[in-house]
């Protein structure tokens, strides 16, 4: 499902990632640790395509994000993408329910009011969706994060230090959500962390080095 090739990015002549090859089948999950200063967060939002790679391929089933324009990667992420921030971002006036049905909004895919109700349900968040997101606990907002990524059933769940500010039953509770829904989905989960917890539970890993 996710592959790439000889992936690089440079934010300036002193500043260049060169990134290990990836595979993540669908289905799957792929766990990407490393110092900061690494390039975790470059490398998230290259396969996201909100950066676009000085050179390299990124494959997610046949689509090389690398060629899109950047209106091509737009609406490519919105209709193929969940993205799973490490604190939760909503906008404050919507209810939970209203800012998760901006995901297939802005991924043009209309309303999609059964699929938000079936995931708040799995999620064991439908009794918050009519609540204000300041009302709902940490991990009632990370939860709803993630029924908002995985509402337009996307190919691919990118996850960015998602369990960083939670305390180990949490911490436990979301990685097996995330890992769970990958799988009913058949999305590729990555998973972007410098939370050593995570090392016990998912078993593909790739460990960024600090480049001089």
């Amino acid at each position: 499902m996710l592959n790439t090739k000889k992936l690089q990015f440079a934010y300036s002549a002193q500043r260049k990632f060169v990134f290990p090859d990836l595979h993540c089948a669908a289905g799957d999950a792929l766990l990407i640790t490393g110092a900061s200063g690494c390039g975790k967060t470059t490398l998230l939002h290259l396969l996201a395509g909100i950066l676009h790679p000085q050179s390299g391929e990124i494959l997610i089933g046949t689509t090389d994000l690398s060629k899109l324009t950047p209106s091509q990667a737009d609406r490519f992420r919105g209709q193929n993408i969940g993205l799973v921030y490490q604190k939760p971002h909503f906008l404050a006036a919507l209810s939970v329910y209203d800012n998760l049905l901006l995901a297939p909004y802005f991924g043009h895919k209309g309303s999609n009011s059964k699929d938000i109700r079936q995931l708040a349900e799995q999620l064991g968040i439908s009794h918050t969706l009519k609540q204000l997101p300041a009302r709902l606990s940490v991990g009632e907002q990370q939860r709803a994060s993630i029924a908002r990524a995985l509402v337009n059933n996307p190919k691919l769940i990118l996850a960015d230090e998602p369990t960083s500010a939670l305390d180990d039953p949490n911490c436990q509770a979301v990685i097996t959500l995330l890992m769970q829904q990958a799988r009913e989905h058949q999305a590729a989960l990555v998973i972007v962390t410098h939370d050593g917890r995570l090392k016990d539970v998912v078993k593909n890993q790739i460990e960024l080095v600090k480049q001089a």
